[in-house]
């Protein structure tokens, strides 16, 4: 995986996502095991925001075309994702987030977004007998 220098982190975001095995992850761009396998850089926090919106809209469209929204989806109905298509097509990244908050259950995903220069690939949080430690790299290395 590409590694960046502070540099190239500064003011980039990226989407974020938890995984029990490998812990925290990022969006990639690449493929694994090629030069140019490295995390996905967002210009801004809304752009990455965005990018979440849709991913969240495209899983349920799916889910409701195939008859599965019900039973994938509590609560989300098939007019919440019609709904969620018109905000998405606004590109209006403000009426996204309170789209979200007034319907936390259009979140499929569980993605987030953060700041590149503080993520860190891997992060899982180990109780031991001595208390907590944190492992995980930072993207530039």
């Amino acid at each position: 995986m590409k590694t960046y220098t502070p540099k190239e982190l500064e003011g980039k975001f990226i989407v974020a996502y938890d995984t029990i095995i490998d812990g925290n992850q990022c969006m990639m761009d690449g493929e694994e095991g090629d030069d140019d396998y490295a995390p996905s850089l967002f210009d801004s926090e809304d752009e990455a925001f965005d990018e979440i919106f849709d991913a969240n809209h495209s899983i349920l469209d799916s889910h409701k075309l195939s008859n599965q929204l019900e039973e994938l989806n509590e609560g989300v109905t098939p007019e919440l994702v019609d709904e969620m298509l018109v905000v998405l097509k606004s590109r209006d990244v403000d009426k996204m987030r309170e789209f979200m908050n007034e319907h936390p259950e259009c979140d499929d995903s569980g993605e987030w977004v953060e700041k590149a220069d503080e993520f860190i690939m891997n992060r899982k949080a180990i109780f031991d007998g001595q208390g907590i430690f944190i492992t995980g790299t930072k993207l530039s290395g």
